[in-house]
């Protein structure tokens, strides 16, 4: 076969692994054959979602996180929490908080900006990745109510902190929220 190649090369398409001597059969179909063959094997085990779609569902993602924060802890709009996170949401969380749903949400928040005023919540990364959103932010304000068991002092906090969401059906499903509790507690309390 390589000495027939080398005598008339446009007889014979090499494809891969597939050689096909043109001259005995019809050439066109056989092409067509193989060129499926060939993209079918080629694309086994790939992820054949449109990258479009899949970065407008992340952006989506994205913006249902920044919206959150806006509202509900910058604003203090605790209604719209009901459209915003699932019912079975629960935060996985350092402070000893119990926030399951969106009542839970709005408690949070709600004894949040009633203990620290001037309460701001800045979002200074925020990654989305699948069904995942990863933010890197900071909340500051003065200390003016009693929190968590803690005698208000008028201290003024700056608290970095990162929190991973998880959604589903265009909702807050569940989240991770990595914080310093020790230095949010020393801040408060100034010891």
């Amino acid at each position: 076969m390589e000495k027939e190649k080398e005598e008339n090369p446009k007889k014979t398409l090499h494809l891969k692994s597939y050689i096909v001597n043109l001259k005995s059969m019809n050439s066109l179909p056989v092409i067509f054959t193989l060129l499926i063959i060939f993209q079918s094997c080629s694309n086994k085990g790939m992820k054949t979602e449109d990258p479009v779609s899949q970065s407008t569902t992340e952006e989506t993602n994205a913006n249902l996180v920044r919206y959150f924060f806006e509202e509900v802890y910058n604003k203090g709009n605790f209604a719209v929490a009901d459209s915003l996170i699932a019912e079975k949401y629960t935060s996985h969380n350092k402070l000893n908080i119990e926030v399951i749903g969106p009542d839970g949400i709005k408690q949070a928040a709600a004894a949040q900006r009633s203990a620290f005023s001037n309460w701001k919540t800045v979002l200074d990364d925020v990654v989305a990745q699948g069904d995942k959103v990863v933010v890197r932010g900071h909340d500051e304000g003065n200390f003016t109510s009693d929190y968590m068991g803690i005698e208000a002092t008028g201290n003024h906090f700056y608290i970095t902190w990162i929190d991973i969401f998880r959604i589903e059906n265009g909702k807050l499903a569940e989240a991770w929220l990595e914080i310093d509790t020790q230095d949010f507690r020393k801040q408060l309390t100034g010891k």
